[in-house]
């Protein structure tokens, strides 16, 4: 007994320094440069992935050891990552010197720690909370820091990954980290509208938007009156009007996105998109890997068929599909309970970006996924208990049983 609770705190130690070391780390990272360092590393994400994956892969390992922990995330993410790997393998060597070729082999270091952080989080995090307190508050401030007449002003450019897209990833993990823990209602808010401001600084529109629909969600599947939920949701969305008013400058990237003397993001998104459905419907098996310019890869999961084929979309749209499907088979219980809330949440906001402004590649997706496997496991003894609970009773019975569950919960 002894042995085994050392070992869970050792597991526990090690998934806090990694959660800390990749957000926190990058905080760090991005204050030095801000302060004039040279960035050395050009950037910090897939160096942190890296360093972290060691932390984290004794936890997994152990996770993955008790049959109740097997999901069948595990084996597509796995799965996928390796026809990734081996695909870019088999491309010829003048691909294999692209840009697109390097960005992927990081996107894959990526997404195995991400992926693993988020599988081993529920079930090993105590002290995670207080620790990502601590980082999201220092994000928060290292994002007014860079404000300058209300935009996000990261220092050295792209080079430093100081950007407002890297800025954007390591809050949203360490957001849901906070999120799934956050069962008070004042708790819950005071993250939401924290990350909700962030984004808006940042001008990471797309967050933004996917955040307000989440909390939104979120807050209204709470315990709470709806008159409430709606003067939440009122004040939320006085608050970032206000913002764009104040910040009106022309510069700010939220005001950019409905200037019509702006640059239209939105048309360079469809030129983008156009661009892959004619590299899809040339090689609609195969592919056509890094056949665009750097940046100029489709904001949408259409990115993952143009580079990796019919079947790395096949793969992609299968681990979209296991990972809700587990809990959603399980609705009842799942709406019952916060973690199962979050977690559907959290899937929304993956699909939503997915659909419309990320590419395939977009490295929240991972840990999203890593967390609705584990809150698929940890929700498994009730969904099973309520499962033989019900199998005898007549739907209405089932109904009113659903209902005082709920209340119970």
């Amino acid at each position: 007994m002894r042995t085994g609770a050392l070992t869970t705190k050792a597991h526990s130690l090690g998934v806090q320094l990694a959660l800390v070391f990749y957000t926190g780390g990058f905080y760090v990272y991005s204050l030095l440069v801000y302060y004039g360092m040279p960035a050395y590393l050009r950037g910090f994400l897939v160096l942190g992935a890296a360093i972290c994956i060691p932390f984290l892969l004794w936890p997994y390992l152990r996770l993955l050891s008790h049959p109740a922990s097997h999901h069948s995330i595990d084996a597509i993410v796995w799965s996928m990552l390796g026809y990734f790997l081996v695909w870019m393998l088999a491309i010829d060597a003048q691909t294999r010197n692209s840009i697109a070729f390097n960005n992927y082999l990081g996107t894959i270091i990526s997404w195995g720690m991400l992926f693993m952080l988020g599988r081993v989080v529920p079930v090993y995090g105590r002290g995670i909370p207080r620790l990502a307190q601590i980082v999201f508050a220092a994000l928060f401030v290292l994002t007014l820091a860079n404000m300058e007449d209300g935009a996000f002003t990261p220092a050295q450019g792209a080079d430093a990954e100081a950007t407002y897209q890297a800025y954007a990833v390591v809050l949203a993990v360490v957001t849901f980290v906070l999120l799934y823990d956050a069962e008070r209602a004042i708790r819950f808010w005071a993250i939401g509208v924290t990350a909700i401001v962030s984004f808006a600084i940042l001008g990471s529109r797309s967050e933004l938007v996917a955040m307000l629909l989440i909390v939104g969600f979120a807050g209204n599947c709470r315990r709470q009156s709806r008159q409430t939920f709606v003067l939440e949701v009122i004040a939320i969305a006085m608050l970032v009007a206000a913002y764009v008013y104040l910040t009106n400058t022309g510069w700010n990237r939220l005001i950019n996105l409905v200037d019509e003397g702006a640059e239209s993001t939105v048309i360079a998104r469809s030129e983008m998109t156009g661009q892959a459905w004619t590299a899809i419907l040339n090689h609609p098996m195969a592919g056509d890997f890094g056949s665009y310019d750097d940046g100029a890869y489709a904001h949408n999961l259409l990115s993952i068929w143009v580079d990796f084929g019919f079947f790395g979309m096949l793969l992609y749209v299968a681990l979209l599909v296991a990972s809700i499907h587990g809990i959603l088979v399980h609705a009842r219980v799942a709406f019952s309970n916060w973690r199962g809330i979050v977690s559907i949440s959290l899937w929304g906001f993956c699909v939503f970006l997915l659909v419309f402004t990320k590419p395939g590649h977009y490295f929240v997706v991972p840990f999203v996924m890593g967390v609705l496997a584990s809150t698929r496991s940890i929700m498994y003894p009730k969904m099973r208990e309520a499962n033989a609970r019900t199998a005898s009773l007549t739907p209405a019975q089932s109904a009113e049983q659903a209902m005082r569950d709920v209340h119970a919960a």
